[in-house]
């Protein structure tokens, strides 16, 4: 099993510097209050000129030189089109930095004067590559340090779709994916929060506005802890009704899910009790009507059921 990679469930905040980063396994919150004709983190009249007037490469090389990384991650996550950025990186920064992981201080700062710009709108777009489905495309632009979390996902995601493979195997394979993005998800996946004008549908042009509220940007993006829960689902719906395994994996992603969206676990309880009545995980949801609130194993002991500690089961 993968190590969890603890210092870049962070990254996407490390990369941002100064900018307002969604928390982990939190869906994207509002920054702090801005103007609507200047995005946040910056007082640059030339980055506010190149939005306004559509100009978002030179918009967005110009708040990577100012390290201004709010504005920066504004356009590279909601404004460029997917193939506007991968374009940017290209032409600015085509090669991953020697040190690819932004470095962090005593005081939780991240430093790296020469690299961070490349790290940051790389990273961004490795993320972004990911979030729209695109993995072969995203590995280049991972920090090196990260790859090996990144190739375990996608290695479990094609055993998942194996389908010359047997139902076990891809079972495993998604269930192994869904414990990676369960752990290092973030790393993965996350997107920076919703800037507070995005919210309230104010921009410098209409062409910004347009680009911004077409992906559906503004709203709530899915969870890690949602990826995973759908991860584990494909697992459950590959193995038989009635087994112990079935059950537990769909008790393990009711219980990532229930104390943030009750609707959303409620959804893999009922899958549960409909299909694993039998089992003893089944009876004991039955009896309480509910998902109970102690988990005899960790996240990565699910598929074979191994009892685990009272420290570990409480995690």
């Amino acid at each position: 099993m993968t190590k969890p990679f603890s210092r870049f469930a962070a990254l996407a905040a490390a990369a941002s510097l100064l900018c307002s980063c969604a928390a982990p396994d939190a869906d994207p919150g509002l920054s702090e209050e801005v103007g609507a004709e200047l995005a946040p983190e910056t007082e640059s009249a030339s980055v506010a000129a190149d939005l306004e007037a559509c100009r978002y490469d030179d918009a967005l090389a110009r708040a990577l030189k100012e390290k201004t990384y709010g504005i920066a991650n504004y356009i590279a996550e909601y404004v460029m089109e997917t193939d506007e950025l991968l374009a940017f990186v290209a032409a600015h920064y085509p090669n991953a930095p020697e040190d690819s992981a932004p470095a962090e201080n005593a005081d939780g700062e991240i430093s790296g004067a020469a690299n961070e710009a490349a790290n940051a709108v790389r990273y961004a777009l490795a993320r972004r590559l990911m979030r729209e489905n695109l993995p072969q495309r995203s590995r280049e632009f991972f920090p090196r340090e990260l790859r090996p979390v990144f190739d375990a996902y996608v290695e479990a995601i094609r055993r998942g779709y194996d389908f010359e493979a047997d139902d076990v195997s891809r079972a495993r394979g998604f269930w192994d994916a869904a414990v990676i993005v369960r752990g290092n998800g973030d790393a993965l996946f996350s997107l920076f929060s919703v800037p507070e004008f995005v919210e309230a549908k104010e921009f410098a042009t209409d062409d910004e506005r347009d680009r911004v509220l077409s992906r559906g940007i503004s709203e709530p993006v899915v969870s890690v802890r949602q990826r995973a829960a759908n991860l584990a689902r494909f697992a459950a719906s590959l193995l038989p009704n009635n087994d112990e395994r079935t059950a537990r994996l769909l008790f393990t992603a009711g219980v990532w899910l229930r104390a943030r969206d009750d609707k959303a676990a409620e959804e893999f309880y009922k899958t549960l009790v409909i299909r694993c009545p039998k089992t003893e995980v089944g009876r004991r949801c039955i009896a309480l009507r509910w998902l109970p609130s102690d988990v005899p194993w960790t996240r990565e002991q699910a598929w074979d059921g191994v009892p685990a500690d009272e420290d570990a089961a409480r995690r």
